[in-house]
């Protein structure tokens, strides 16, 4: 039979995702954990049943050096999935879809898609297309559990062979935490998954308890002694994008002072519910989007080509030319990041002529192109607003479509003291013709109504504010 621990596991996965089943009709989905090792086959399951397991094969595949590894390939490949993928039930609202359509970056005329912006944010009663904005949610705390599960197989059985991969799931545990304080409310709850242990349901932390959350999993990979560098690299460059949210700007510029111009950490595509849905014709480039949107598109048709497009299918916007298809990989973090982090932070000290030598030095930088120059007028002798808009743009066009541009939106209301109405689109959605398309004034998503009724311990947000 299954461990305990494992059929708990499963059984919490599927309850937290019970709630499709009233919402969007009779969802079925073959559930197969950890690579398919559980399972004789993939098992068709209901989502508001979960039948006691039967077919299981022994433990011992599970419980050995060949289960642990077979754990970790399942967690790379679902992370992959809730970065910029999308669920094993066709749906597309990935953590990259979610925030593009929260923020500025995306825009389209599929209900489903607007859905996951409106309801999940207004807390509408939830209707059609109900589920795609819940998916977000479910798909970061299930990919979350699993790596919970793939650390404890890996400390048991991976030996030292195998510390890299344990540095990489921590990065990718300290990740989806990242995602989770970006782009959710403060007060979420992270129910806990213990290998060999029991489940344990999570109280509601505050946003800053996320991002020390994030930490704590970057600081755990990067004492792990591993045969391959990139892992630390990675996690140096995700525990400064914390410090970032943290208000912290000295520290994050000091963690990644030694992170390669020329680093990237691409998530790559395959095939399936692996591919890159980012490039579907469900996401289209925005432009001036509400009011407050930043222009991608005229400026990339003006020769930008950090933020060119091309067309395709039958909408009239375009497609990120950075996403060519949906094999493409999209990077987690690189050192342009790691770059533009120590930008700021020298905005933030008022060093303003290295602040702008440093953000020209990455336009000159750029492989194919040249970028014009950053003149005076928009940096050393601008005003303080005008600089801080500067800086973000450059993160917007720099990080476009890599899950950045909500994060940095909230940080621009919470930090730089701006009002939510003046960052956020405001106003009435350009494309989505329904009785109810305008857009919302709350800077985050909450989760879902039903993580209420299936946490004892959670009975929804502290506070929706940025």
């Amino acid at each position: 039979m299954l461990l305990n621990t494992q059929t708990k596991s499963l059984r919490v996965l599927l309850n937290h995702m019970a709630a499709f089943e009233s919402k969007a009709g009779r969802i079925l989905a073959s559930v197969t954990l950890f690579g398919g090792v559980l399972f004789q086959g993939a098992c068709s399951l209901g989502l508001t049943e979960v039948p006691d397991p039967s077919g299981i094969v022994d433990p011992a595949l599970i419980e050995s050096r060949d289960g642990a590894i077979a754990m970790y390939h399942n967690g790379v490949r679902s992370f992959a999935r809730v970065y910029a993928g999308g669920s094993d039930f066709g749906y597309r609202e990935s953590f990259v879809a979610a925030v593009g359509l929260g923020s500025d970056e995306f825009s389209t005329t599929g209900l489903n898609a607007f859905a996951l912006r409106k309801l999940g944010i207004d807390g509408i009663p939830q209707s059609a297309g109900a589920a795609t904005q819940e998916l977000p949610w479910y798909m970061l705390h299930s990919t979350r559990l699993q790596v919970d599960q793939t650390i404890g197989g890996l400390k048991k059985y991976g030996g030292e062979s195998n510390s890299h991969r344990l540095a990489e799931m921590y990065a990718l545990r300290g990740y989806i935490s990242v995602m989770i304080g970006e782009a959710y409310c403060s007060g979420v709850p992270f129910s806990r998954a213990i290998y060999g242990g029991d489940i344990e349901y999570g109280r509601p932390i505050s946003t800053v308890q996320v991002f020390e959350q994030a930490i704590a999993d970057f600081d755990s990979a990067l004492a792990v002694t591993t045969d391959s560098s990139r892992f630390h690299v990675l996690a140096r460059i995700g525990k400064a994008r914390s410090l970032l949210n943290l208000n912290m700007h000295a520290a994050a510029a000091q963690t990644v002072s030694s992170v390669p111009d020329n680093f990237v950490f691409d998530i790559t595509f395959g095939t399936g519910s692996t591919l890159n849905m980012t490039a579907s014709s469900d996401f289209r480039m925005a432009n001036g989007l509400g009011i407050n949107g930043l222009n991608y598109i005229s400026a990339g048709n003006a020769g930008d080509p950090r933020v060119k497009s091309y067309s395709g299918g039958m909408m009239s916007l375009p497609i990120p030319s950075k996403i060519p298809s949906q094999s493409a990989p999209i990077p987690l973090a690189n050192g342009i990041e790691a770059r533009l982090i120590e930008a700021e932070a020298l905005l933030r000290e008022d060093k303003l002529d290295q602040w702008a030598d440093a953000l020209n030095a990455l336009r000159r930088s750029f492989a194919t192109d040249t970028i014009t120059a950053l003149k005076k007028d928009s940096t050393t002798e601008a005003s303080k607003e005008l600089r801080e808009n500067v800086m973000f743009r450059e993160r917007a066009f720099w990080l476009y479509a890599t899950g950045h541009r909500m994060g940095d939106m909230r940080r621009i209301v919470r930090q730089y003291n701006r009002p939510v109405q003046a960052v956020f689109p405001v106003g009435m959605h350009p494309l989505l013709v329904t009785s109810d398309n305008t857009f919302s004034l709350f800077p985050n998503f909450a989760p879902p109504v039903d993580e209420v009724k299936q946490n004892p311990y959670y009975d929804g947000c502290f506070h929706r504010e940025a």
